[in-house]
């Protein structure tokens, strides 16, 4: 305890320490009241312990760390979720940003969001955990969106639309009717969510077909694996020797159509995003040497999309796309393919992460050709399917960014 030296005046007093014992030996000589030392020393036993746990406080605060490990890949369509651990005291908050399609839960860090369509391949974004003692902690996490699995579509000799859902390692799933009256349609594509209406399904998104009048039909996907009433979307593509979507092709964050005229002129048609048209674009000429035209996706790896062409003699070509509407130069990536009577793009059918190639030759079987991660395609060609000569068209759906249609 602490007793007080002093007097009356203003003169400041000096503290001493002394034993208890002592204390109250030297009060009673004093006149000073025992309870009054008492209180002196509970006052002195209340400072030590406030200075104590003081002390304590200070030893338990600590500065937030980031313990996780490198967050897994994603894949469009499906839910992705990750959960970001950190040590501190007290308890921190969980933060991010940088991506429009992940959230975090504050209080568990909890990363999760869906990938849709319009998602790049190579994703970044930042967490930040903090619970008020400095410094806060930070990192940045890269990851891999990888294209989903299409469901395949075939519209047989009765005008009955099939899908074939492809089980995501290279076979399928249960196959169902979807539809009937679609042989009164010249050409059949999946540009994915076209209309941006909320309404993403991979295994049924939008679908666009033009009739024999050149009209060209919008199919809303419902999200739930049908159709909403079909909407005009446009005329006069009766003069279109091919028609497909290749994803996002300008860069704008919508869904676009490429389109060859009978003179071999190749145009773009801009999705707006809500269903409609921007104004079209000139990207190519000399186009009618090719005798079939699809859309991989991103082909190269580089996370814009691309288109495949097979010119006269059988040899596939890969033009690159620039991302902004424009094109890389092409490369020679198959010879041969002139004895197949249908060709189309299934996104990632053996489910490896790289963008497959589905084809028909003339005695009906479906043979997959696996994309490469080097550009180009990797291993011997796989044979998935028997029959299909039986179907007048064959196209995939186009939710991952991958569309396509084939002719009939």
């Amino acid at each position: 305890m602490k007793i007080f030296k002093g007097h009356s005046g203003p003169t400041p007093l000096t503290e001493h320490f002394i034993s208890r014992s002592l204390a109250f030996a030297i009060a009673v000589c004093m006149g000073i009241g025992i309870s009054a030392v008492a209180a002196l020393d509970d006052q002195s036993r209340a400072s030590a312990s406030a200075s104590a746990l003081g002390r304590a406080t200070a030893i338990s605060e600590a500065a937030p760390i980031i313990t996780s490990e490198s967050p897994p890949g994603a894949t469009i369509g499906e839910p992705y979720s990750f959960t970001i651990t950190a040590t501190g005291s007290p308890m921190p908050s969980f933060a991010l940003s940088g991506s429009s399609w992940l959230s975090i839960d504050a209080a568990t860090g909890v990363v999760s969001g869906t990938a849709s369509d319009r998602v790049d391949k190579f994703v970044s974004f930042t967490i930040v955990v903090s619970n008020g003692v400095a410094p806060a902690s930070s990192i940045t996490y890269s990851i891999v969106v990888l294209p989903a699995t299409h469901n395949v579509f075939a519209r047989d000799l009765d005008g009955i639309l099939w899908s074939y859902p492809a089980d995501g390692s290279g076979g399928w799933a249960d196959w169902s009717p979807v539809g009937s009256g679609w042989n009164s349609m010249t050409a059949v594509l999946n540009p994915g969510n076209f209309d941006e209406d909320g309404h993403f399904d991979v295994g049924h998104s939008d679908v666009l077909a033009r009739d024999v009048t050149g009209l060209l039909w919008m199919y809303p996907g419902d999200g739930l694996g049908g159709w909403l009433p079909r909407i005009s979307v446009g005329s006069g593509w009766n003069v279109m020797t091919e028609i497909l979507s290749p994803g996002d092709f300008d860069g704008d964050g919508h869904s676009d159509v490429l389109a060859r005229d009978g003179t071999g002129l190749f145009w773009l048609y801009p999705g707006d995003g809500s269903g409609g048209w921007l104004a079209t674009e000139l990207v190519g000429s000399g186009w009618n040497s090719m005798t079939a035209i699809l859309s991989p996706g991103d082909f190269t790896g580089d996370g814009r999309p691309d288109v495949l062409a097979r010119d006269a003699i059988g040899l596939m070509w890969l033009y690159p796309g620039s991302g902004f509407g424009g094109w890389g130069k092409r490369i020679e990536v198959g010879s041969g393919w002139n004895s197949m009577t249908a060709i189309l793009s299934s996104g990632d059918f053996d489910g490896d992460g790289n963008s497959d190639v589905l084809a028909r030759d003339g005695e009906g079987a479906l043979w997959m050709y696996s994309g490469s991660p080097n550009i180009g395609f990797s291993g011997d060609r796989v044979e998935v399917g028997s029959g299909w000569n039986g179907m007048t068209a064959i196209f995939a759906d186009g939710a991952s960014g991958y569309h396509n249609r084939k002719w009939f």
